[in-house]
């Protein structure tokens, strides 16, 4: 099971609007979570079924010609919980590389520098959700 086909797992409407702009009418799209992304959105929207995980930014994967079908991974997603924002999970440069970024109220109060808690391991980015 791919973290889309939960029920909590959503595209917002920015994240909507994005793919069906840069898809050409005579192609099809499909989106998915972005691999470093996905044990962490699929773990958590598991754990925490009264959370709402929507994407809301995506970038162009692949493209099969002979499907004619545009793929999509979704690198940010935003967090809420009745409609309360929560914070954000997204793959982020840093330290020459992209990471897995959590950003939420309570990592970035306790942060000099930075917004948000970088790391290449989706255990540590769950356990600081």
């Amino acid at each position: 099971m791919r973290s889309f086909d939960m029920t909590n797992v959503i595209m917002d409407q920015e994240a909507t609007d994005t793919v069906a702009h840069r898809t050409q009418a005579d192609m099809k799209s499909s989106v998915h979570t972005h691999y470093q992304l996905e044990p962490v959105i699929k773990e958590l929207a598991i754990l925490k079924p009264t959370w709402q995980f929507r994407a809301h930014t995506v970038t162009r994967d692949s493209f099969d010609e002979k499907e004619m079908t545009v793929r999509y991974a979704a690198v940010e997603f935003r967090v809420y919980e009745d409609n309360e924002y929560l914070g954000t999970i997204k793959r982020d440069y840093a330290l020459r590389g992209y990471k897995i970024c959590v950003v939420n109220e309570r990592i970035t109060s306790k942060r000099e520098r930075g917004g948000g808690y970088t790391t290449e391991d989706p255990k540590k980015a769950i356990s600081r959700v």
